[in-house]
């Protein structure tokens, strides 16, 4: 810079200001934003949740640097990630004490009344953080059948085993665990993906036994899960094998990308209050962006897509966002005031999950061959915390457990018994009175191929463990619906109807009186087995007594909710097509577990992985 003579010193301070913030250093670039001025006017991608699949999906379409990718969450980041959700013993307690994952989770709330269980409500959960469900589960990591996949009818396990792999980082069990019993298979594991899988350092001989006492009944050993979902076996679960800490969809895929790929914003702690569309053309609907907000009363802001909009918030609230946007069944949305947009009656339909019964033993194992007590016990948890801060050993490693069994029915009962089970089908539909004429049509569907698949060893009607038992493929469907009046900012009516259809109580009390049998097995009888469930004074004739306790025990949710937003056709009550996209939009995508057609018969997490790996490549336009 040249000054001439005539240059005053006030205005060589002036140019000295303008000099300097000319080559001040640029605001840093941040993934995580705080602020609505921070976003870019559009994005290719808007990604609604930062769950399970969405994290996925935002890893992967910003890999390519021509997209510009934007996730909103109603959530927290929470960084650092506090011990609540890293270390897998606190997971443990919290299927049990939900105010230790309340940070993280919504509110709790009541189902709707449920009929077939006295009218009872049941607790409705979600997550609500970063990382969604896979922060805050109990973090067991096992895949369906080859059944369970292939009965969906559109995507088949051949077409979502090379995703199931592309998520994992396999870690085979120690020599020690080997040692123990845990066997595995290489052939369909993955070994490079962002999910590490392994098991805990916490496994005791004990587990096994429960094992061993369910295989003196009949069923088999299973090699690896991910070989044969079906049968007894030591569960996987999402977990750091070095730092026995969880492994899931936050530090996995997205922590590794923060504040490195600049095409990548992250917007946490807003509701999408709407999907926003163009004018119809024809028979579609350009969806043009989204509209959110921080509050019930905060103000609203929208975002644009050029390329679209994906629906990633869960089961129950991607149909909430569907119905709140025009998107659903007229008969339910215009008594609310809500124009529809797209009359797709399948949104909110179709809800399964996975209930459960406890049925709790006491046993008394030789200290040598148990964890020695309970996380429950205040004195038994500061020491395996203290062993766990120390070590990285012991019983804090695990989250829901160690071993269980997922058994077909033909491999728990004899076979008059699962005939008559099988013959006792009652005519009628069983279903809500308000299903649309495509959602039954589509049930009446996947009801055959649920009966076919009870008669098949190949496919699990149960899990086993050792205080419960839990119902794998329900026909029993629920529904999620807006409240009225119709509010972004509170939660939707959600409706279970758990064991409305009868086959379903009929079949879960086959499983309550082999978890009975279980524990009376010579094998466990060293550990004097104790039965202290409200079924232990009931003859195990007495069928009609079962299911009356059933109806004051039954659980509805394992949280495995899907269904609500079906891929399937149309013309049976579907609401996305065989590429994810919603029917009659352009630019709308649905990537959850709402999508799953059928749940499986497991956990459901490494399903919504592969599912999202999968829709990533799809909605790329790569060859699947």
């Amino acid at each position: 810079m040249v000054f001439s003579k005539l240059t005053s010193p006030s205005t060589l301070l002036s140019l000295l200001i303008i000099t300097t913030s000319v080559y001040a250093s640029p605001k840093p670039f941040r993934t995580h934003i705080t602020n609505e001025a921070d976003l870019l006017p559009s994005y290719s991608y808007i990604i609604v949740g930062g769950g399970t699949s969405g994290l996925v999906l935002a890893s992967r379409l910003s890999e390519d640097p021509s997209n510009t990718v934007l996730i909103i969450e109603a959530g927290p980041l929470v960084e650092p990630v506090p011990e609540q959700l890293l270390y897998p013993g606190w997971s443990q307690l919290s299927l049990f004490n939900s105010s230790i994952m309340g940070p993280y989770r919504y509110p709790s709330f009541p189902s709707a009344p449920e009929e077939a269980l006295n009218n009872r409500t049941s607790e409705v959960a979600a997550a609500r953080v970063v990382g969604g469900g896979s922060a805050i589960n109990g973090m067991v990591f096992l895949r369906g059948s080859k059944r369970d996949y292939d009965s969906w009818g559109v995507w088949d396990y051949n077409k979502l085993l090379p995703y199931f792999k592309k998520s994992e980082t396999f870690i085979p069990p120690s020599p020690e665990q080997e040692r123990q019993g845990i066997t595995w298979d290489k052939t369909n594991h993955g070994f490079n993906g962002p999910i590490q899988v392994s098991f805990p350092n916490g496994t005791y001989p004990a587990a096994g036994r429960y094992l061993e006492a369910i295989e003196s009944l009949g069923p088999k050993r299973s090699v690896d899960t991910s070989t044969n979902a079906v049968g007894t076996f030591w569960m996987p679960s999402s977990l750091d094998a070095g730092r026995q800490e969880r492994s899931y969809a936050y530090n996995g895929y997205l922590q590794p990308l923060m504040d490195k790929r600049k095409n990548l914003h992250l917007l946490s702690q807003r509701t999408v209050t709407k999907i926003l569309s163009g004018k119809k053309t024809g028979s579609t609907v350009p969806i043009t962006g989204v509209e959110f907000a921080a509050s019930e009363a905060g103000k609203k802001y929208t975002v644009k897509a050029k390329k679209g909009v994906i629906l990633a918030a869960g089961a129950l609230h991607t149909p909430q966002i569907l119905q709140l946007s025009g998107i659903g069944n007229p008969k339910l949305l215009e008594p609310l005031g809500i124009k529809t947009v797209i009359d797709l009656p399948g949104v909110g339909e179709n809800l399964q999950d996975h209930p459960y019964v406890s049925v709790p033993h006491s046993t008394t194992y030789p200290t040598n061959e148990t964890s020695g007590g309970s996380l429950f016990d205040p004195t038994f948890f500061a020491t395996a915390y203290d062993l766990y801060l120390r070590t990285r050993t012991g019983p804090f490693t695990a989250g829901l457990g160690n071993t269980g069994a997922f058994l077909s029915l033909e491999s728990i009962t004899n076979t008059t018994t699962l005939n008559s089970l099988l013959s006792s089908i009652p005519a009628g539909s069983f279903l809500d009175p308000s299903t649309p004429v495509s959602v039954k049509k589509g049930w009446e569907d996947q009801l055959k191929k649920t009966i076919e698949n009870y008669k098949r060893a190949d496919s699990a009607a149960y899990e086993f463990l050792p205080g419960l038992v839990a119902l794998q493929h329900p026909l029993s469907r629920g529904t999620v619906r807006l409240r009225s009046p119709p509010n972004p900012f509170s939660r939707p009516v959600v409706n279970y109807r758990t064991l409305s259809h009868p086959l379903d109580a009929l079949i879960l009390a086959q499983g309550v009186l082999f978890q009975q049998k279980i524990f009376k097995s010579p094998v466990l009888a060293y550990a004097n087995p104790v039965d202290n469930s409200a079924f232990a004074a009931i003859d195990e004739a007495d069928i009609g007594a079962i299911l009356e306790v059933m109806k004051a025990q039954v659980t509805a949710s394992l949280a495995h909710p899907c269904g609500t937003a079906g891929m399937r056709a149309r013309e049976e009550g579907g609401v996305v097509d065989e590429k994810l996209e919603v029917y009659g939009a352009k630019g709308l995508w649905v990537v959850d577990a709402s999508v799953v057609p059928l749940v499986p018969g497991q956990h459901i997490q490494p399903t919504v992985y592969a599912v999202a790996e999968r829709a990533a490549d799809v909605i790329r336009g790569r060859k699947v």
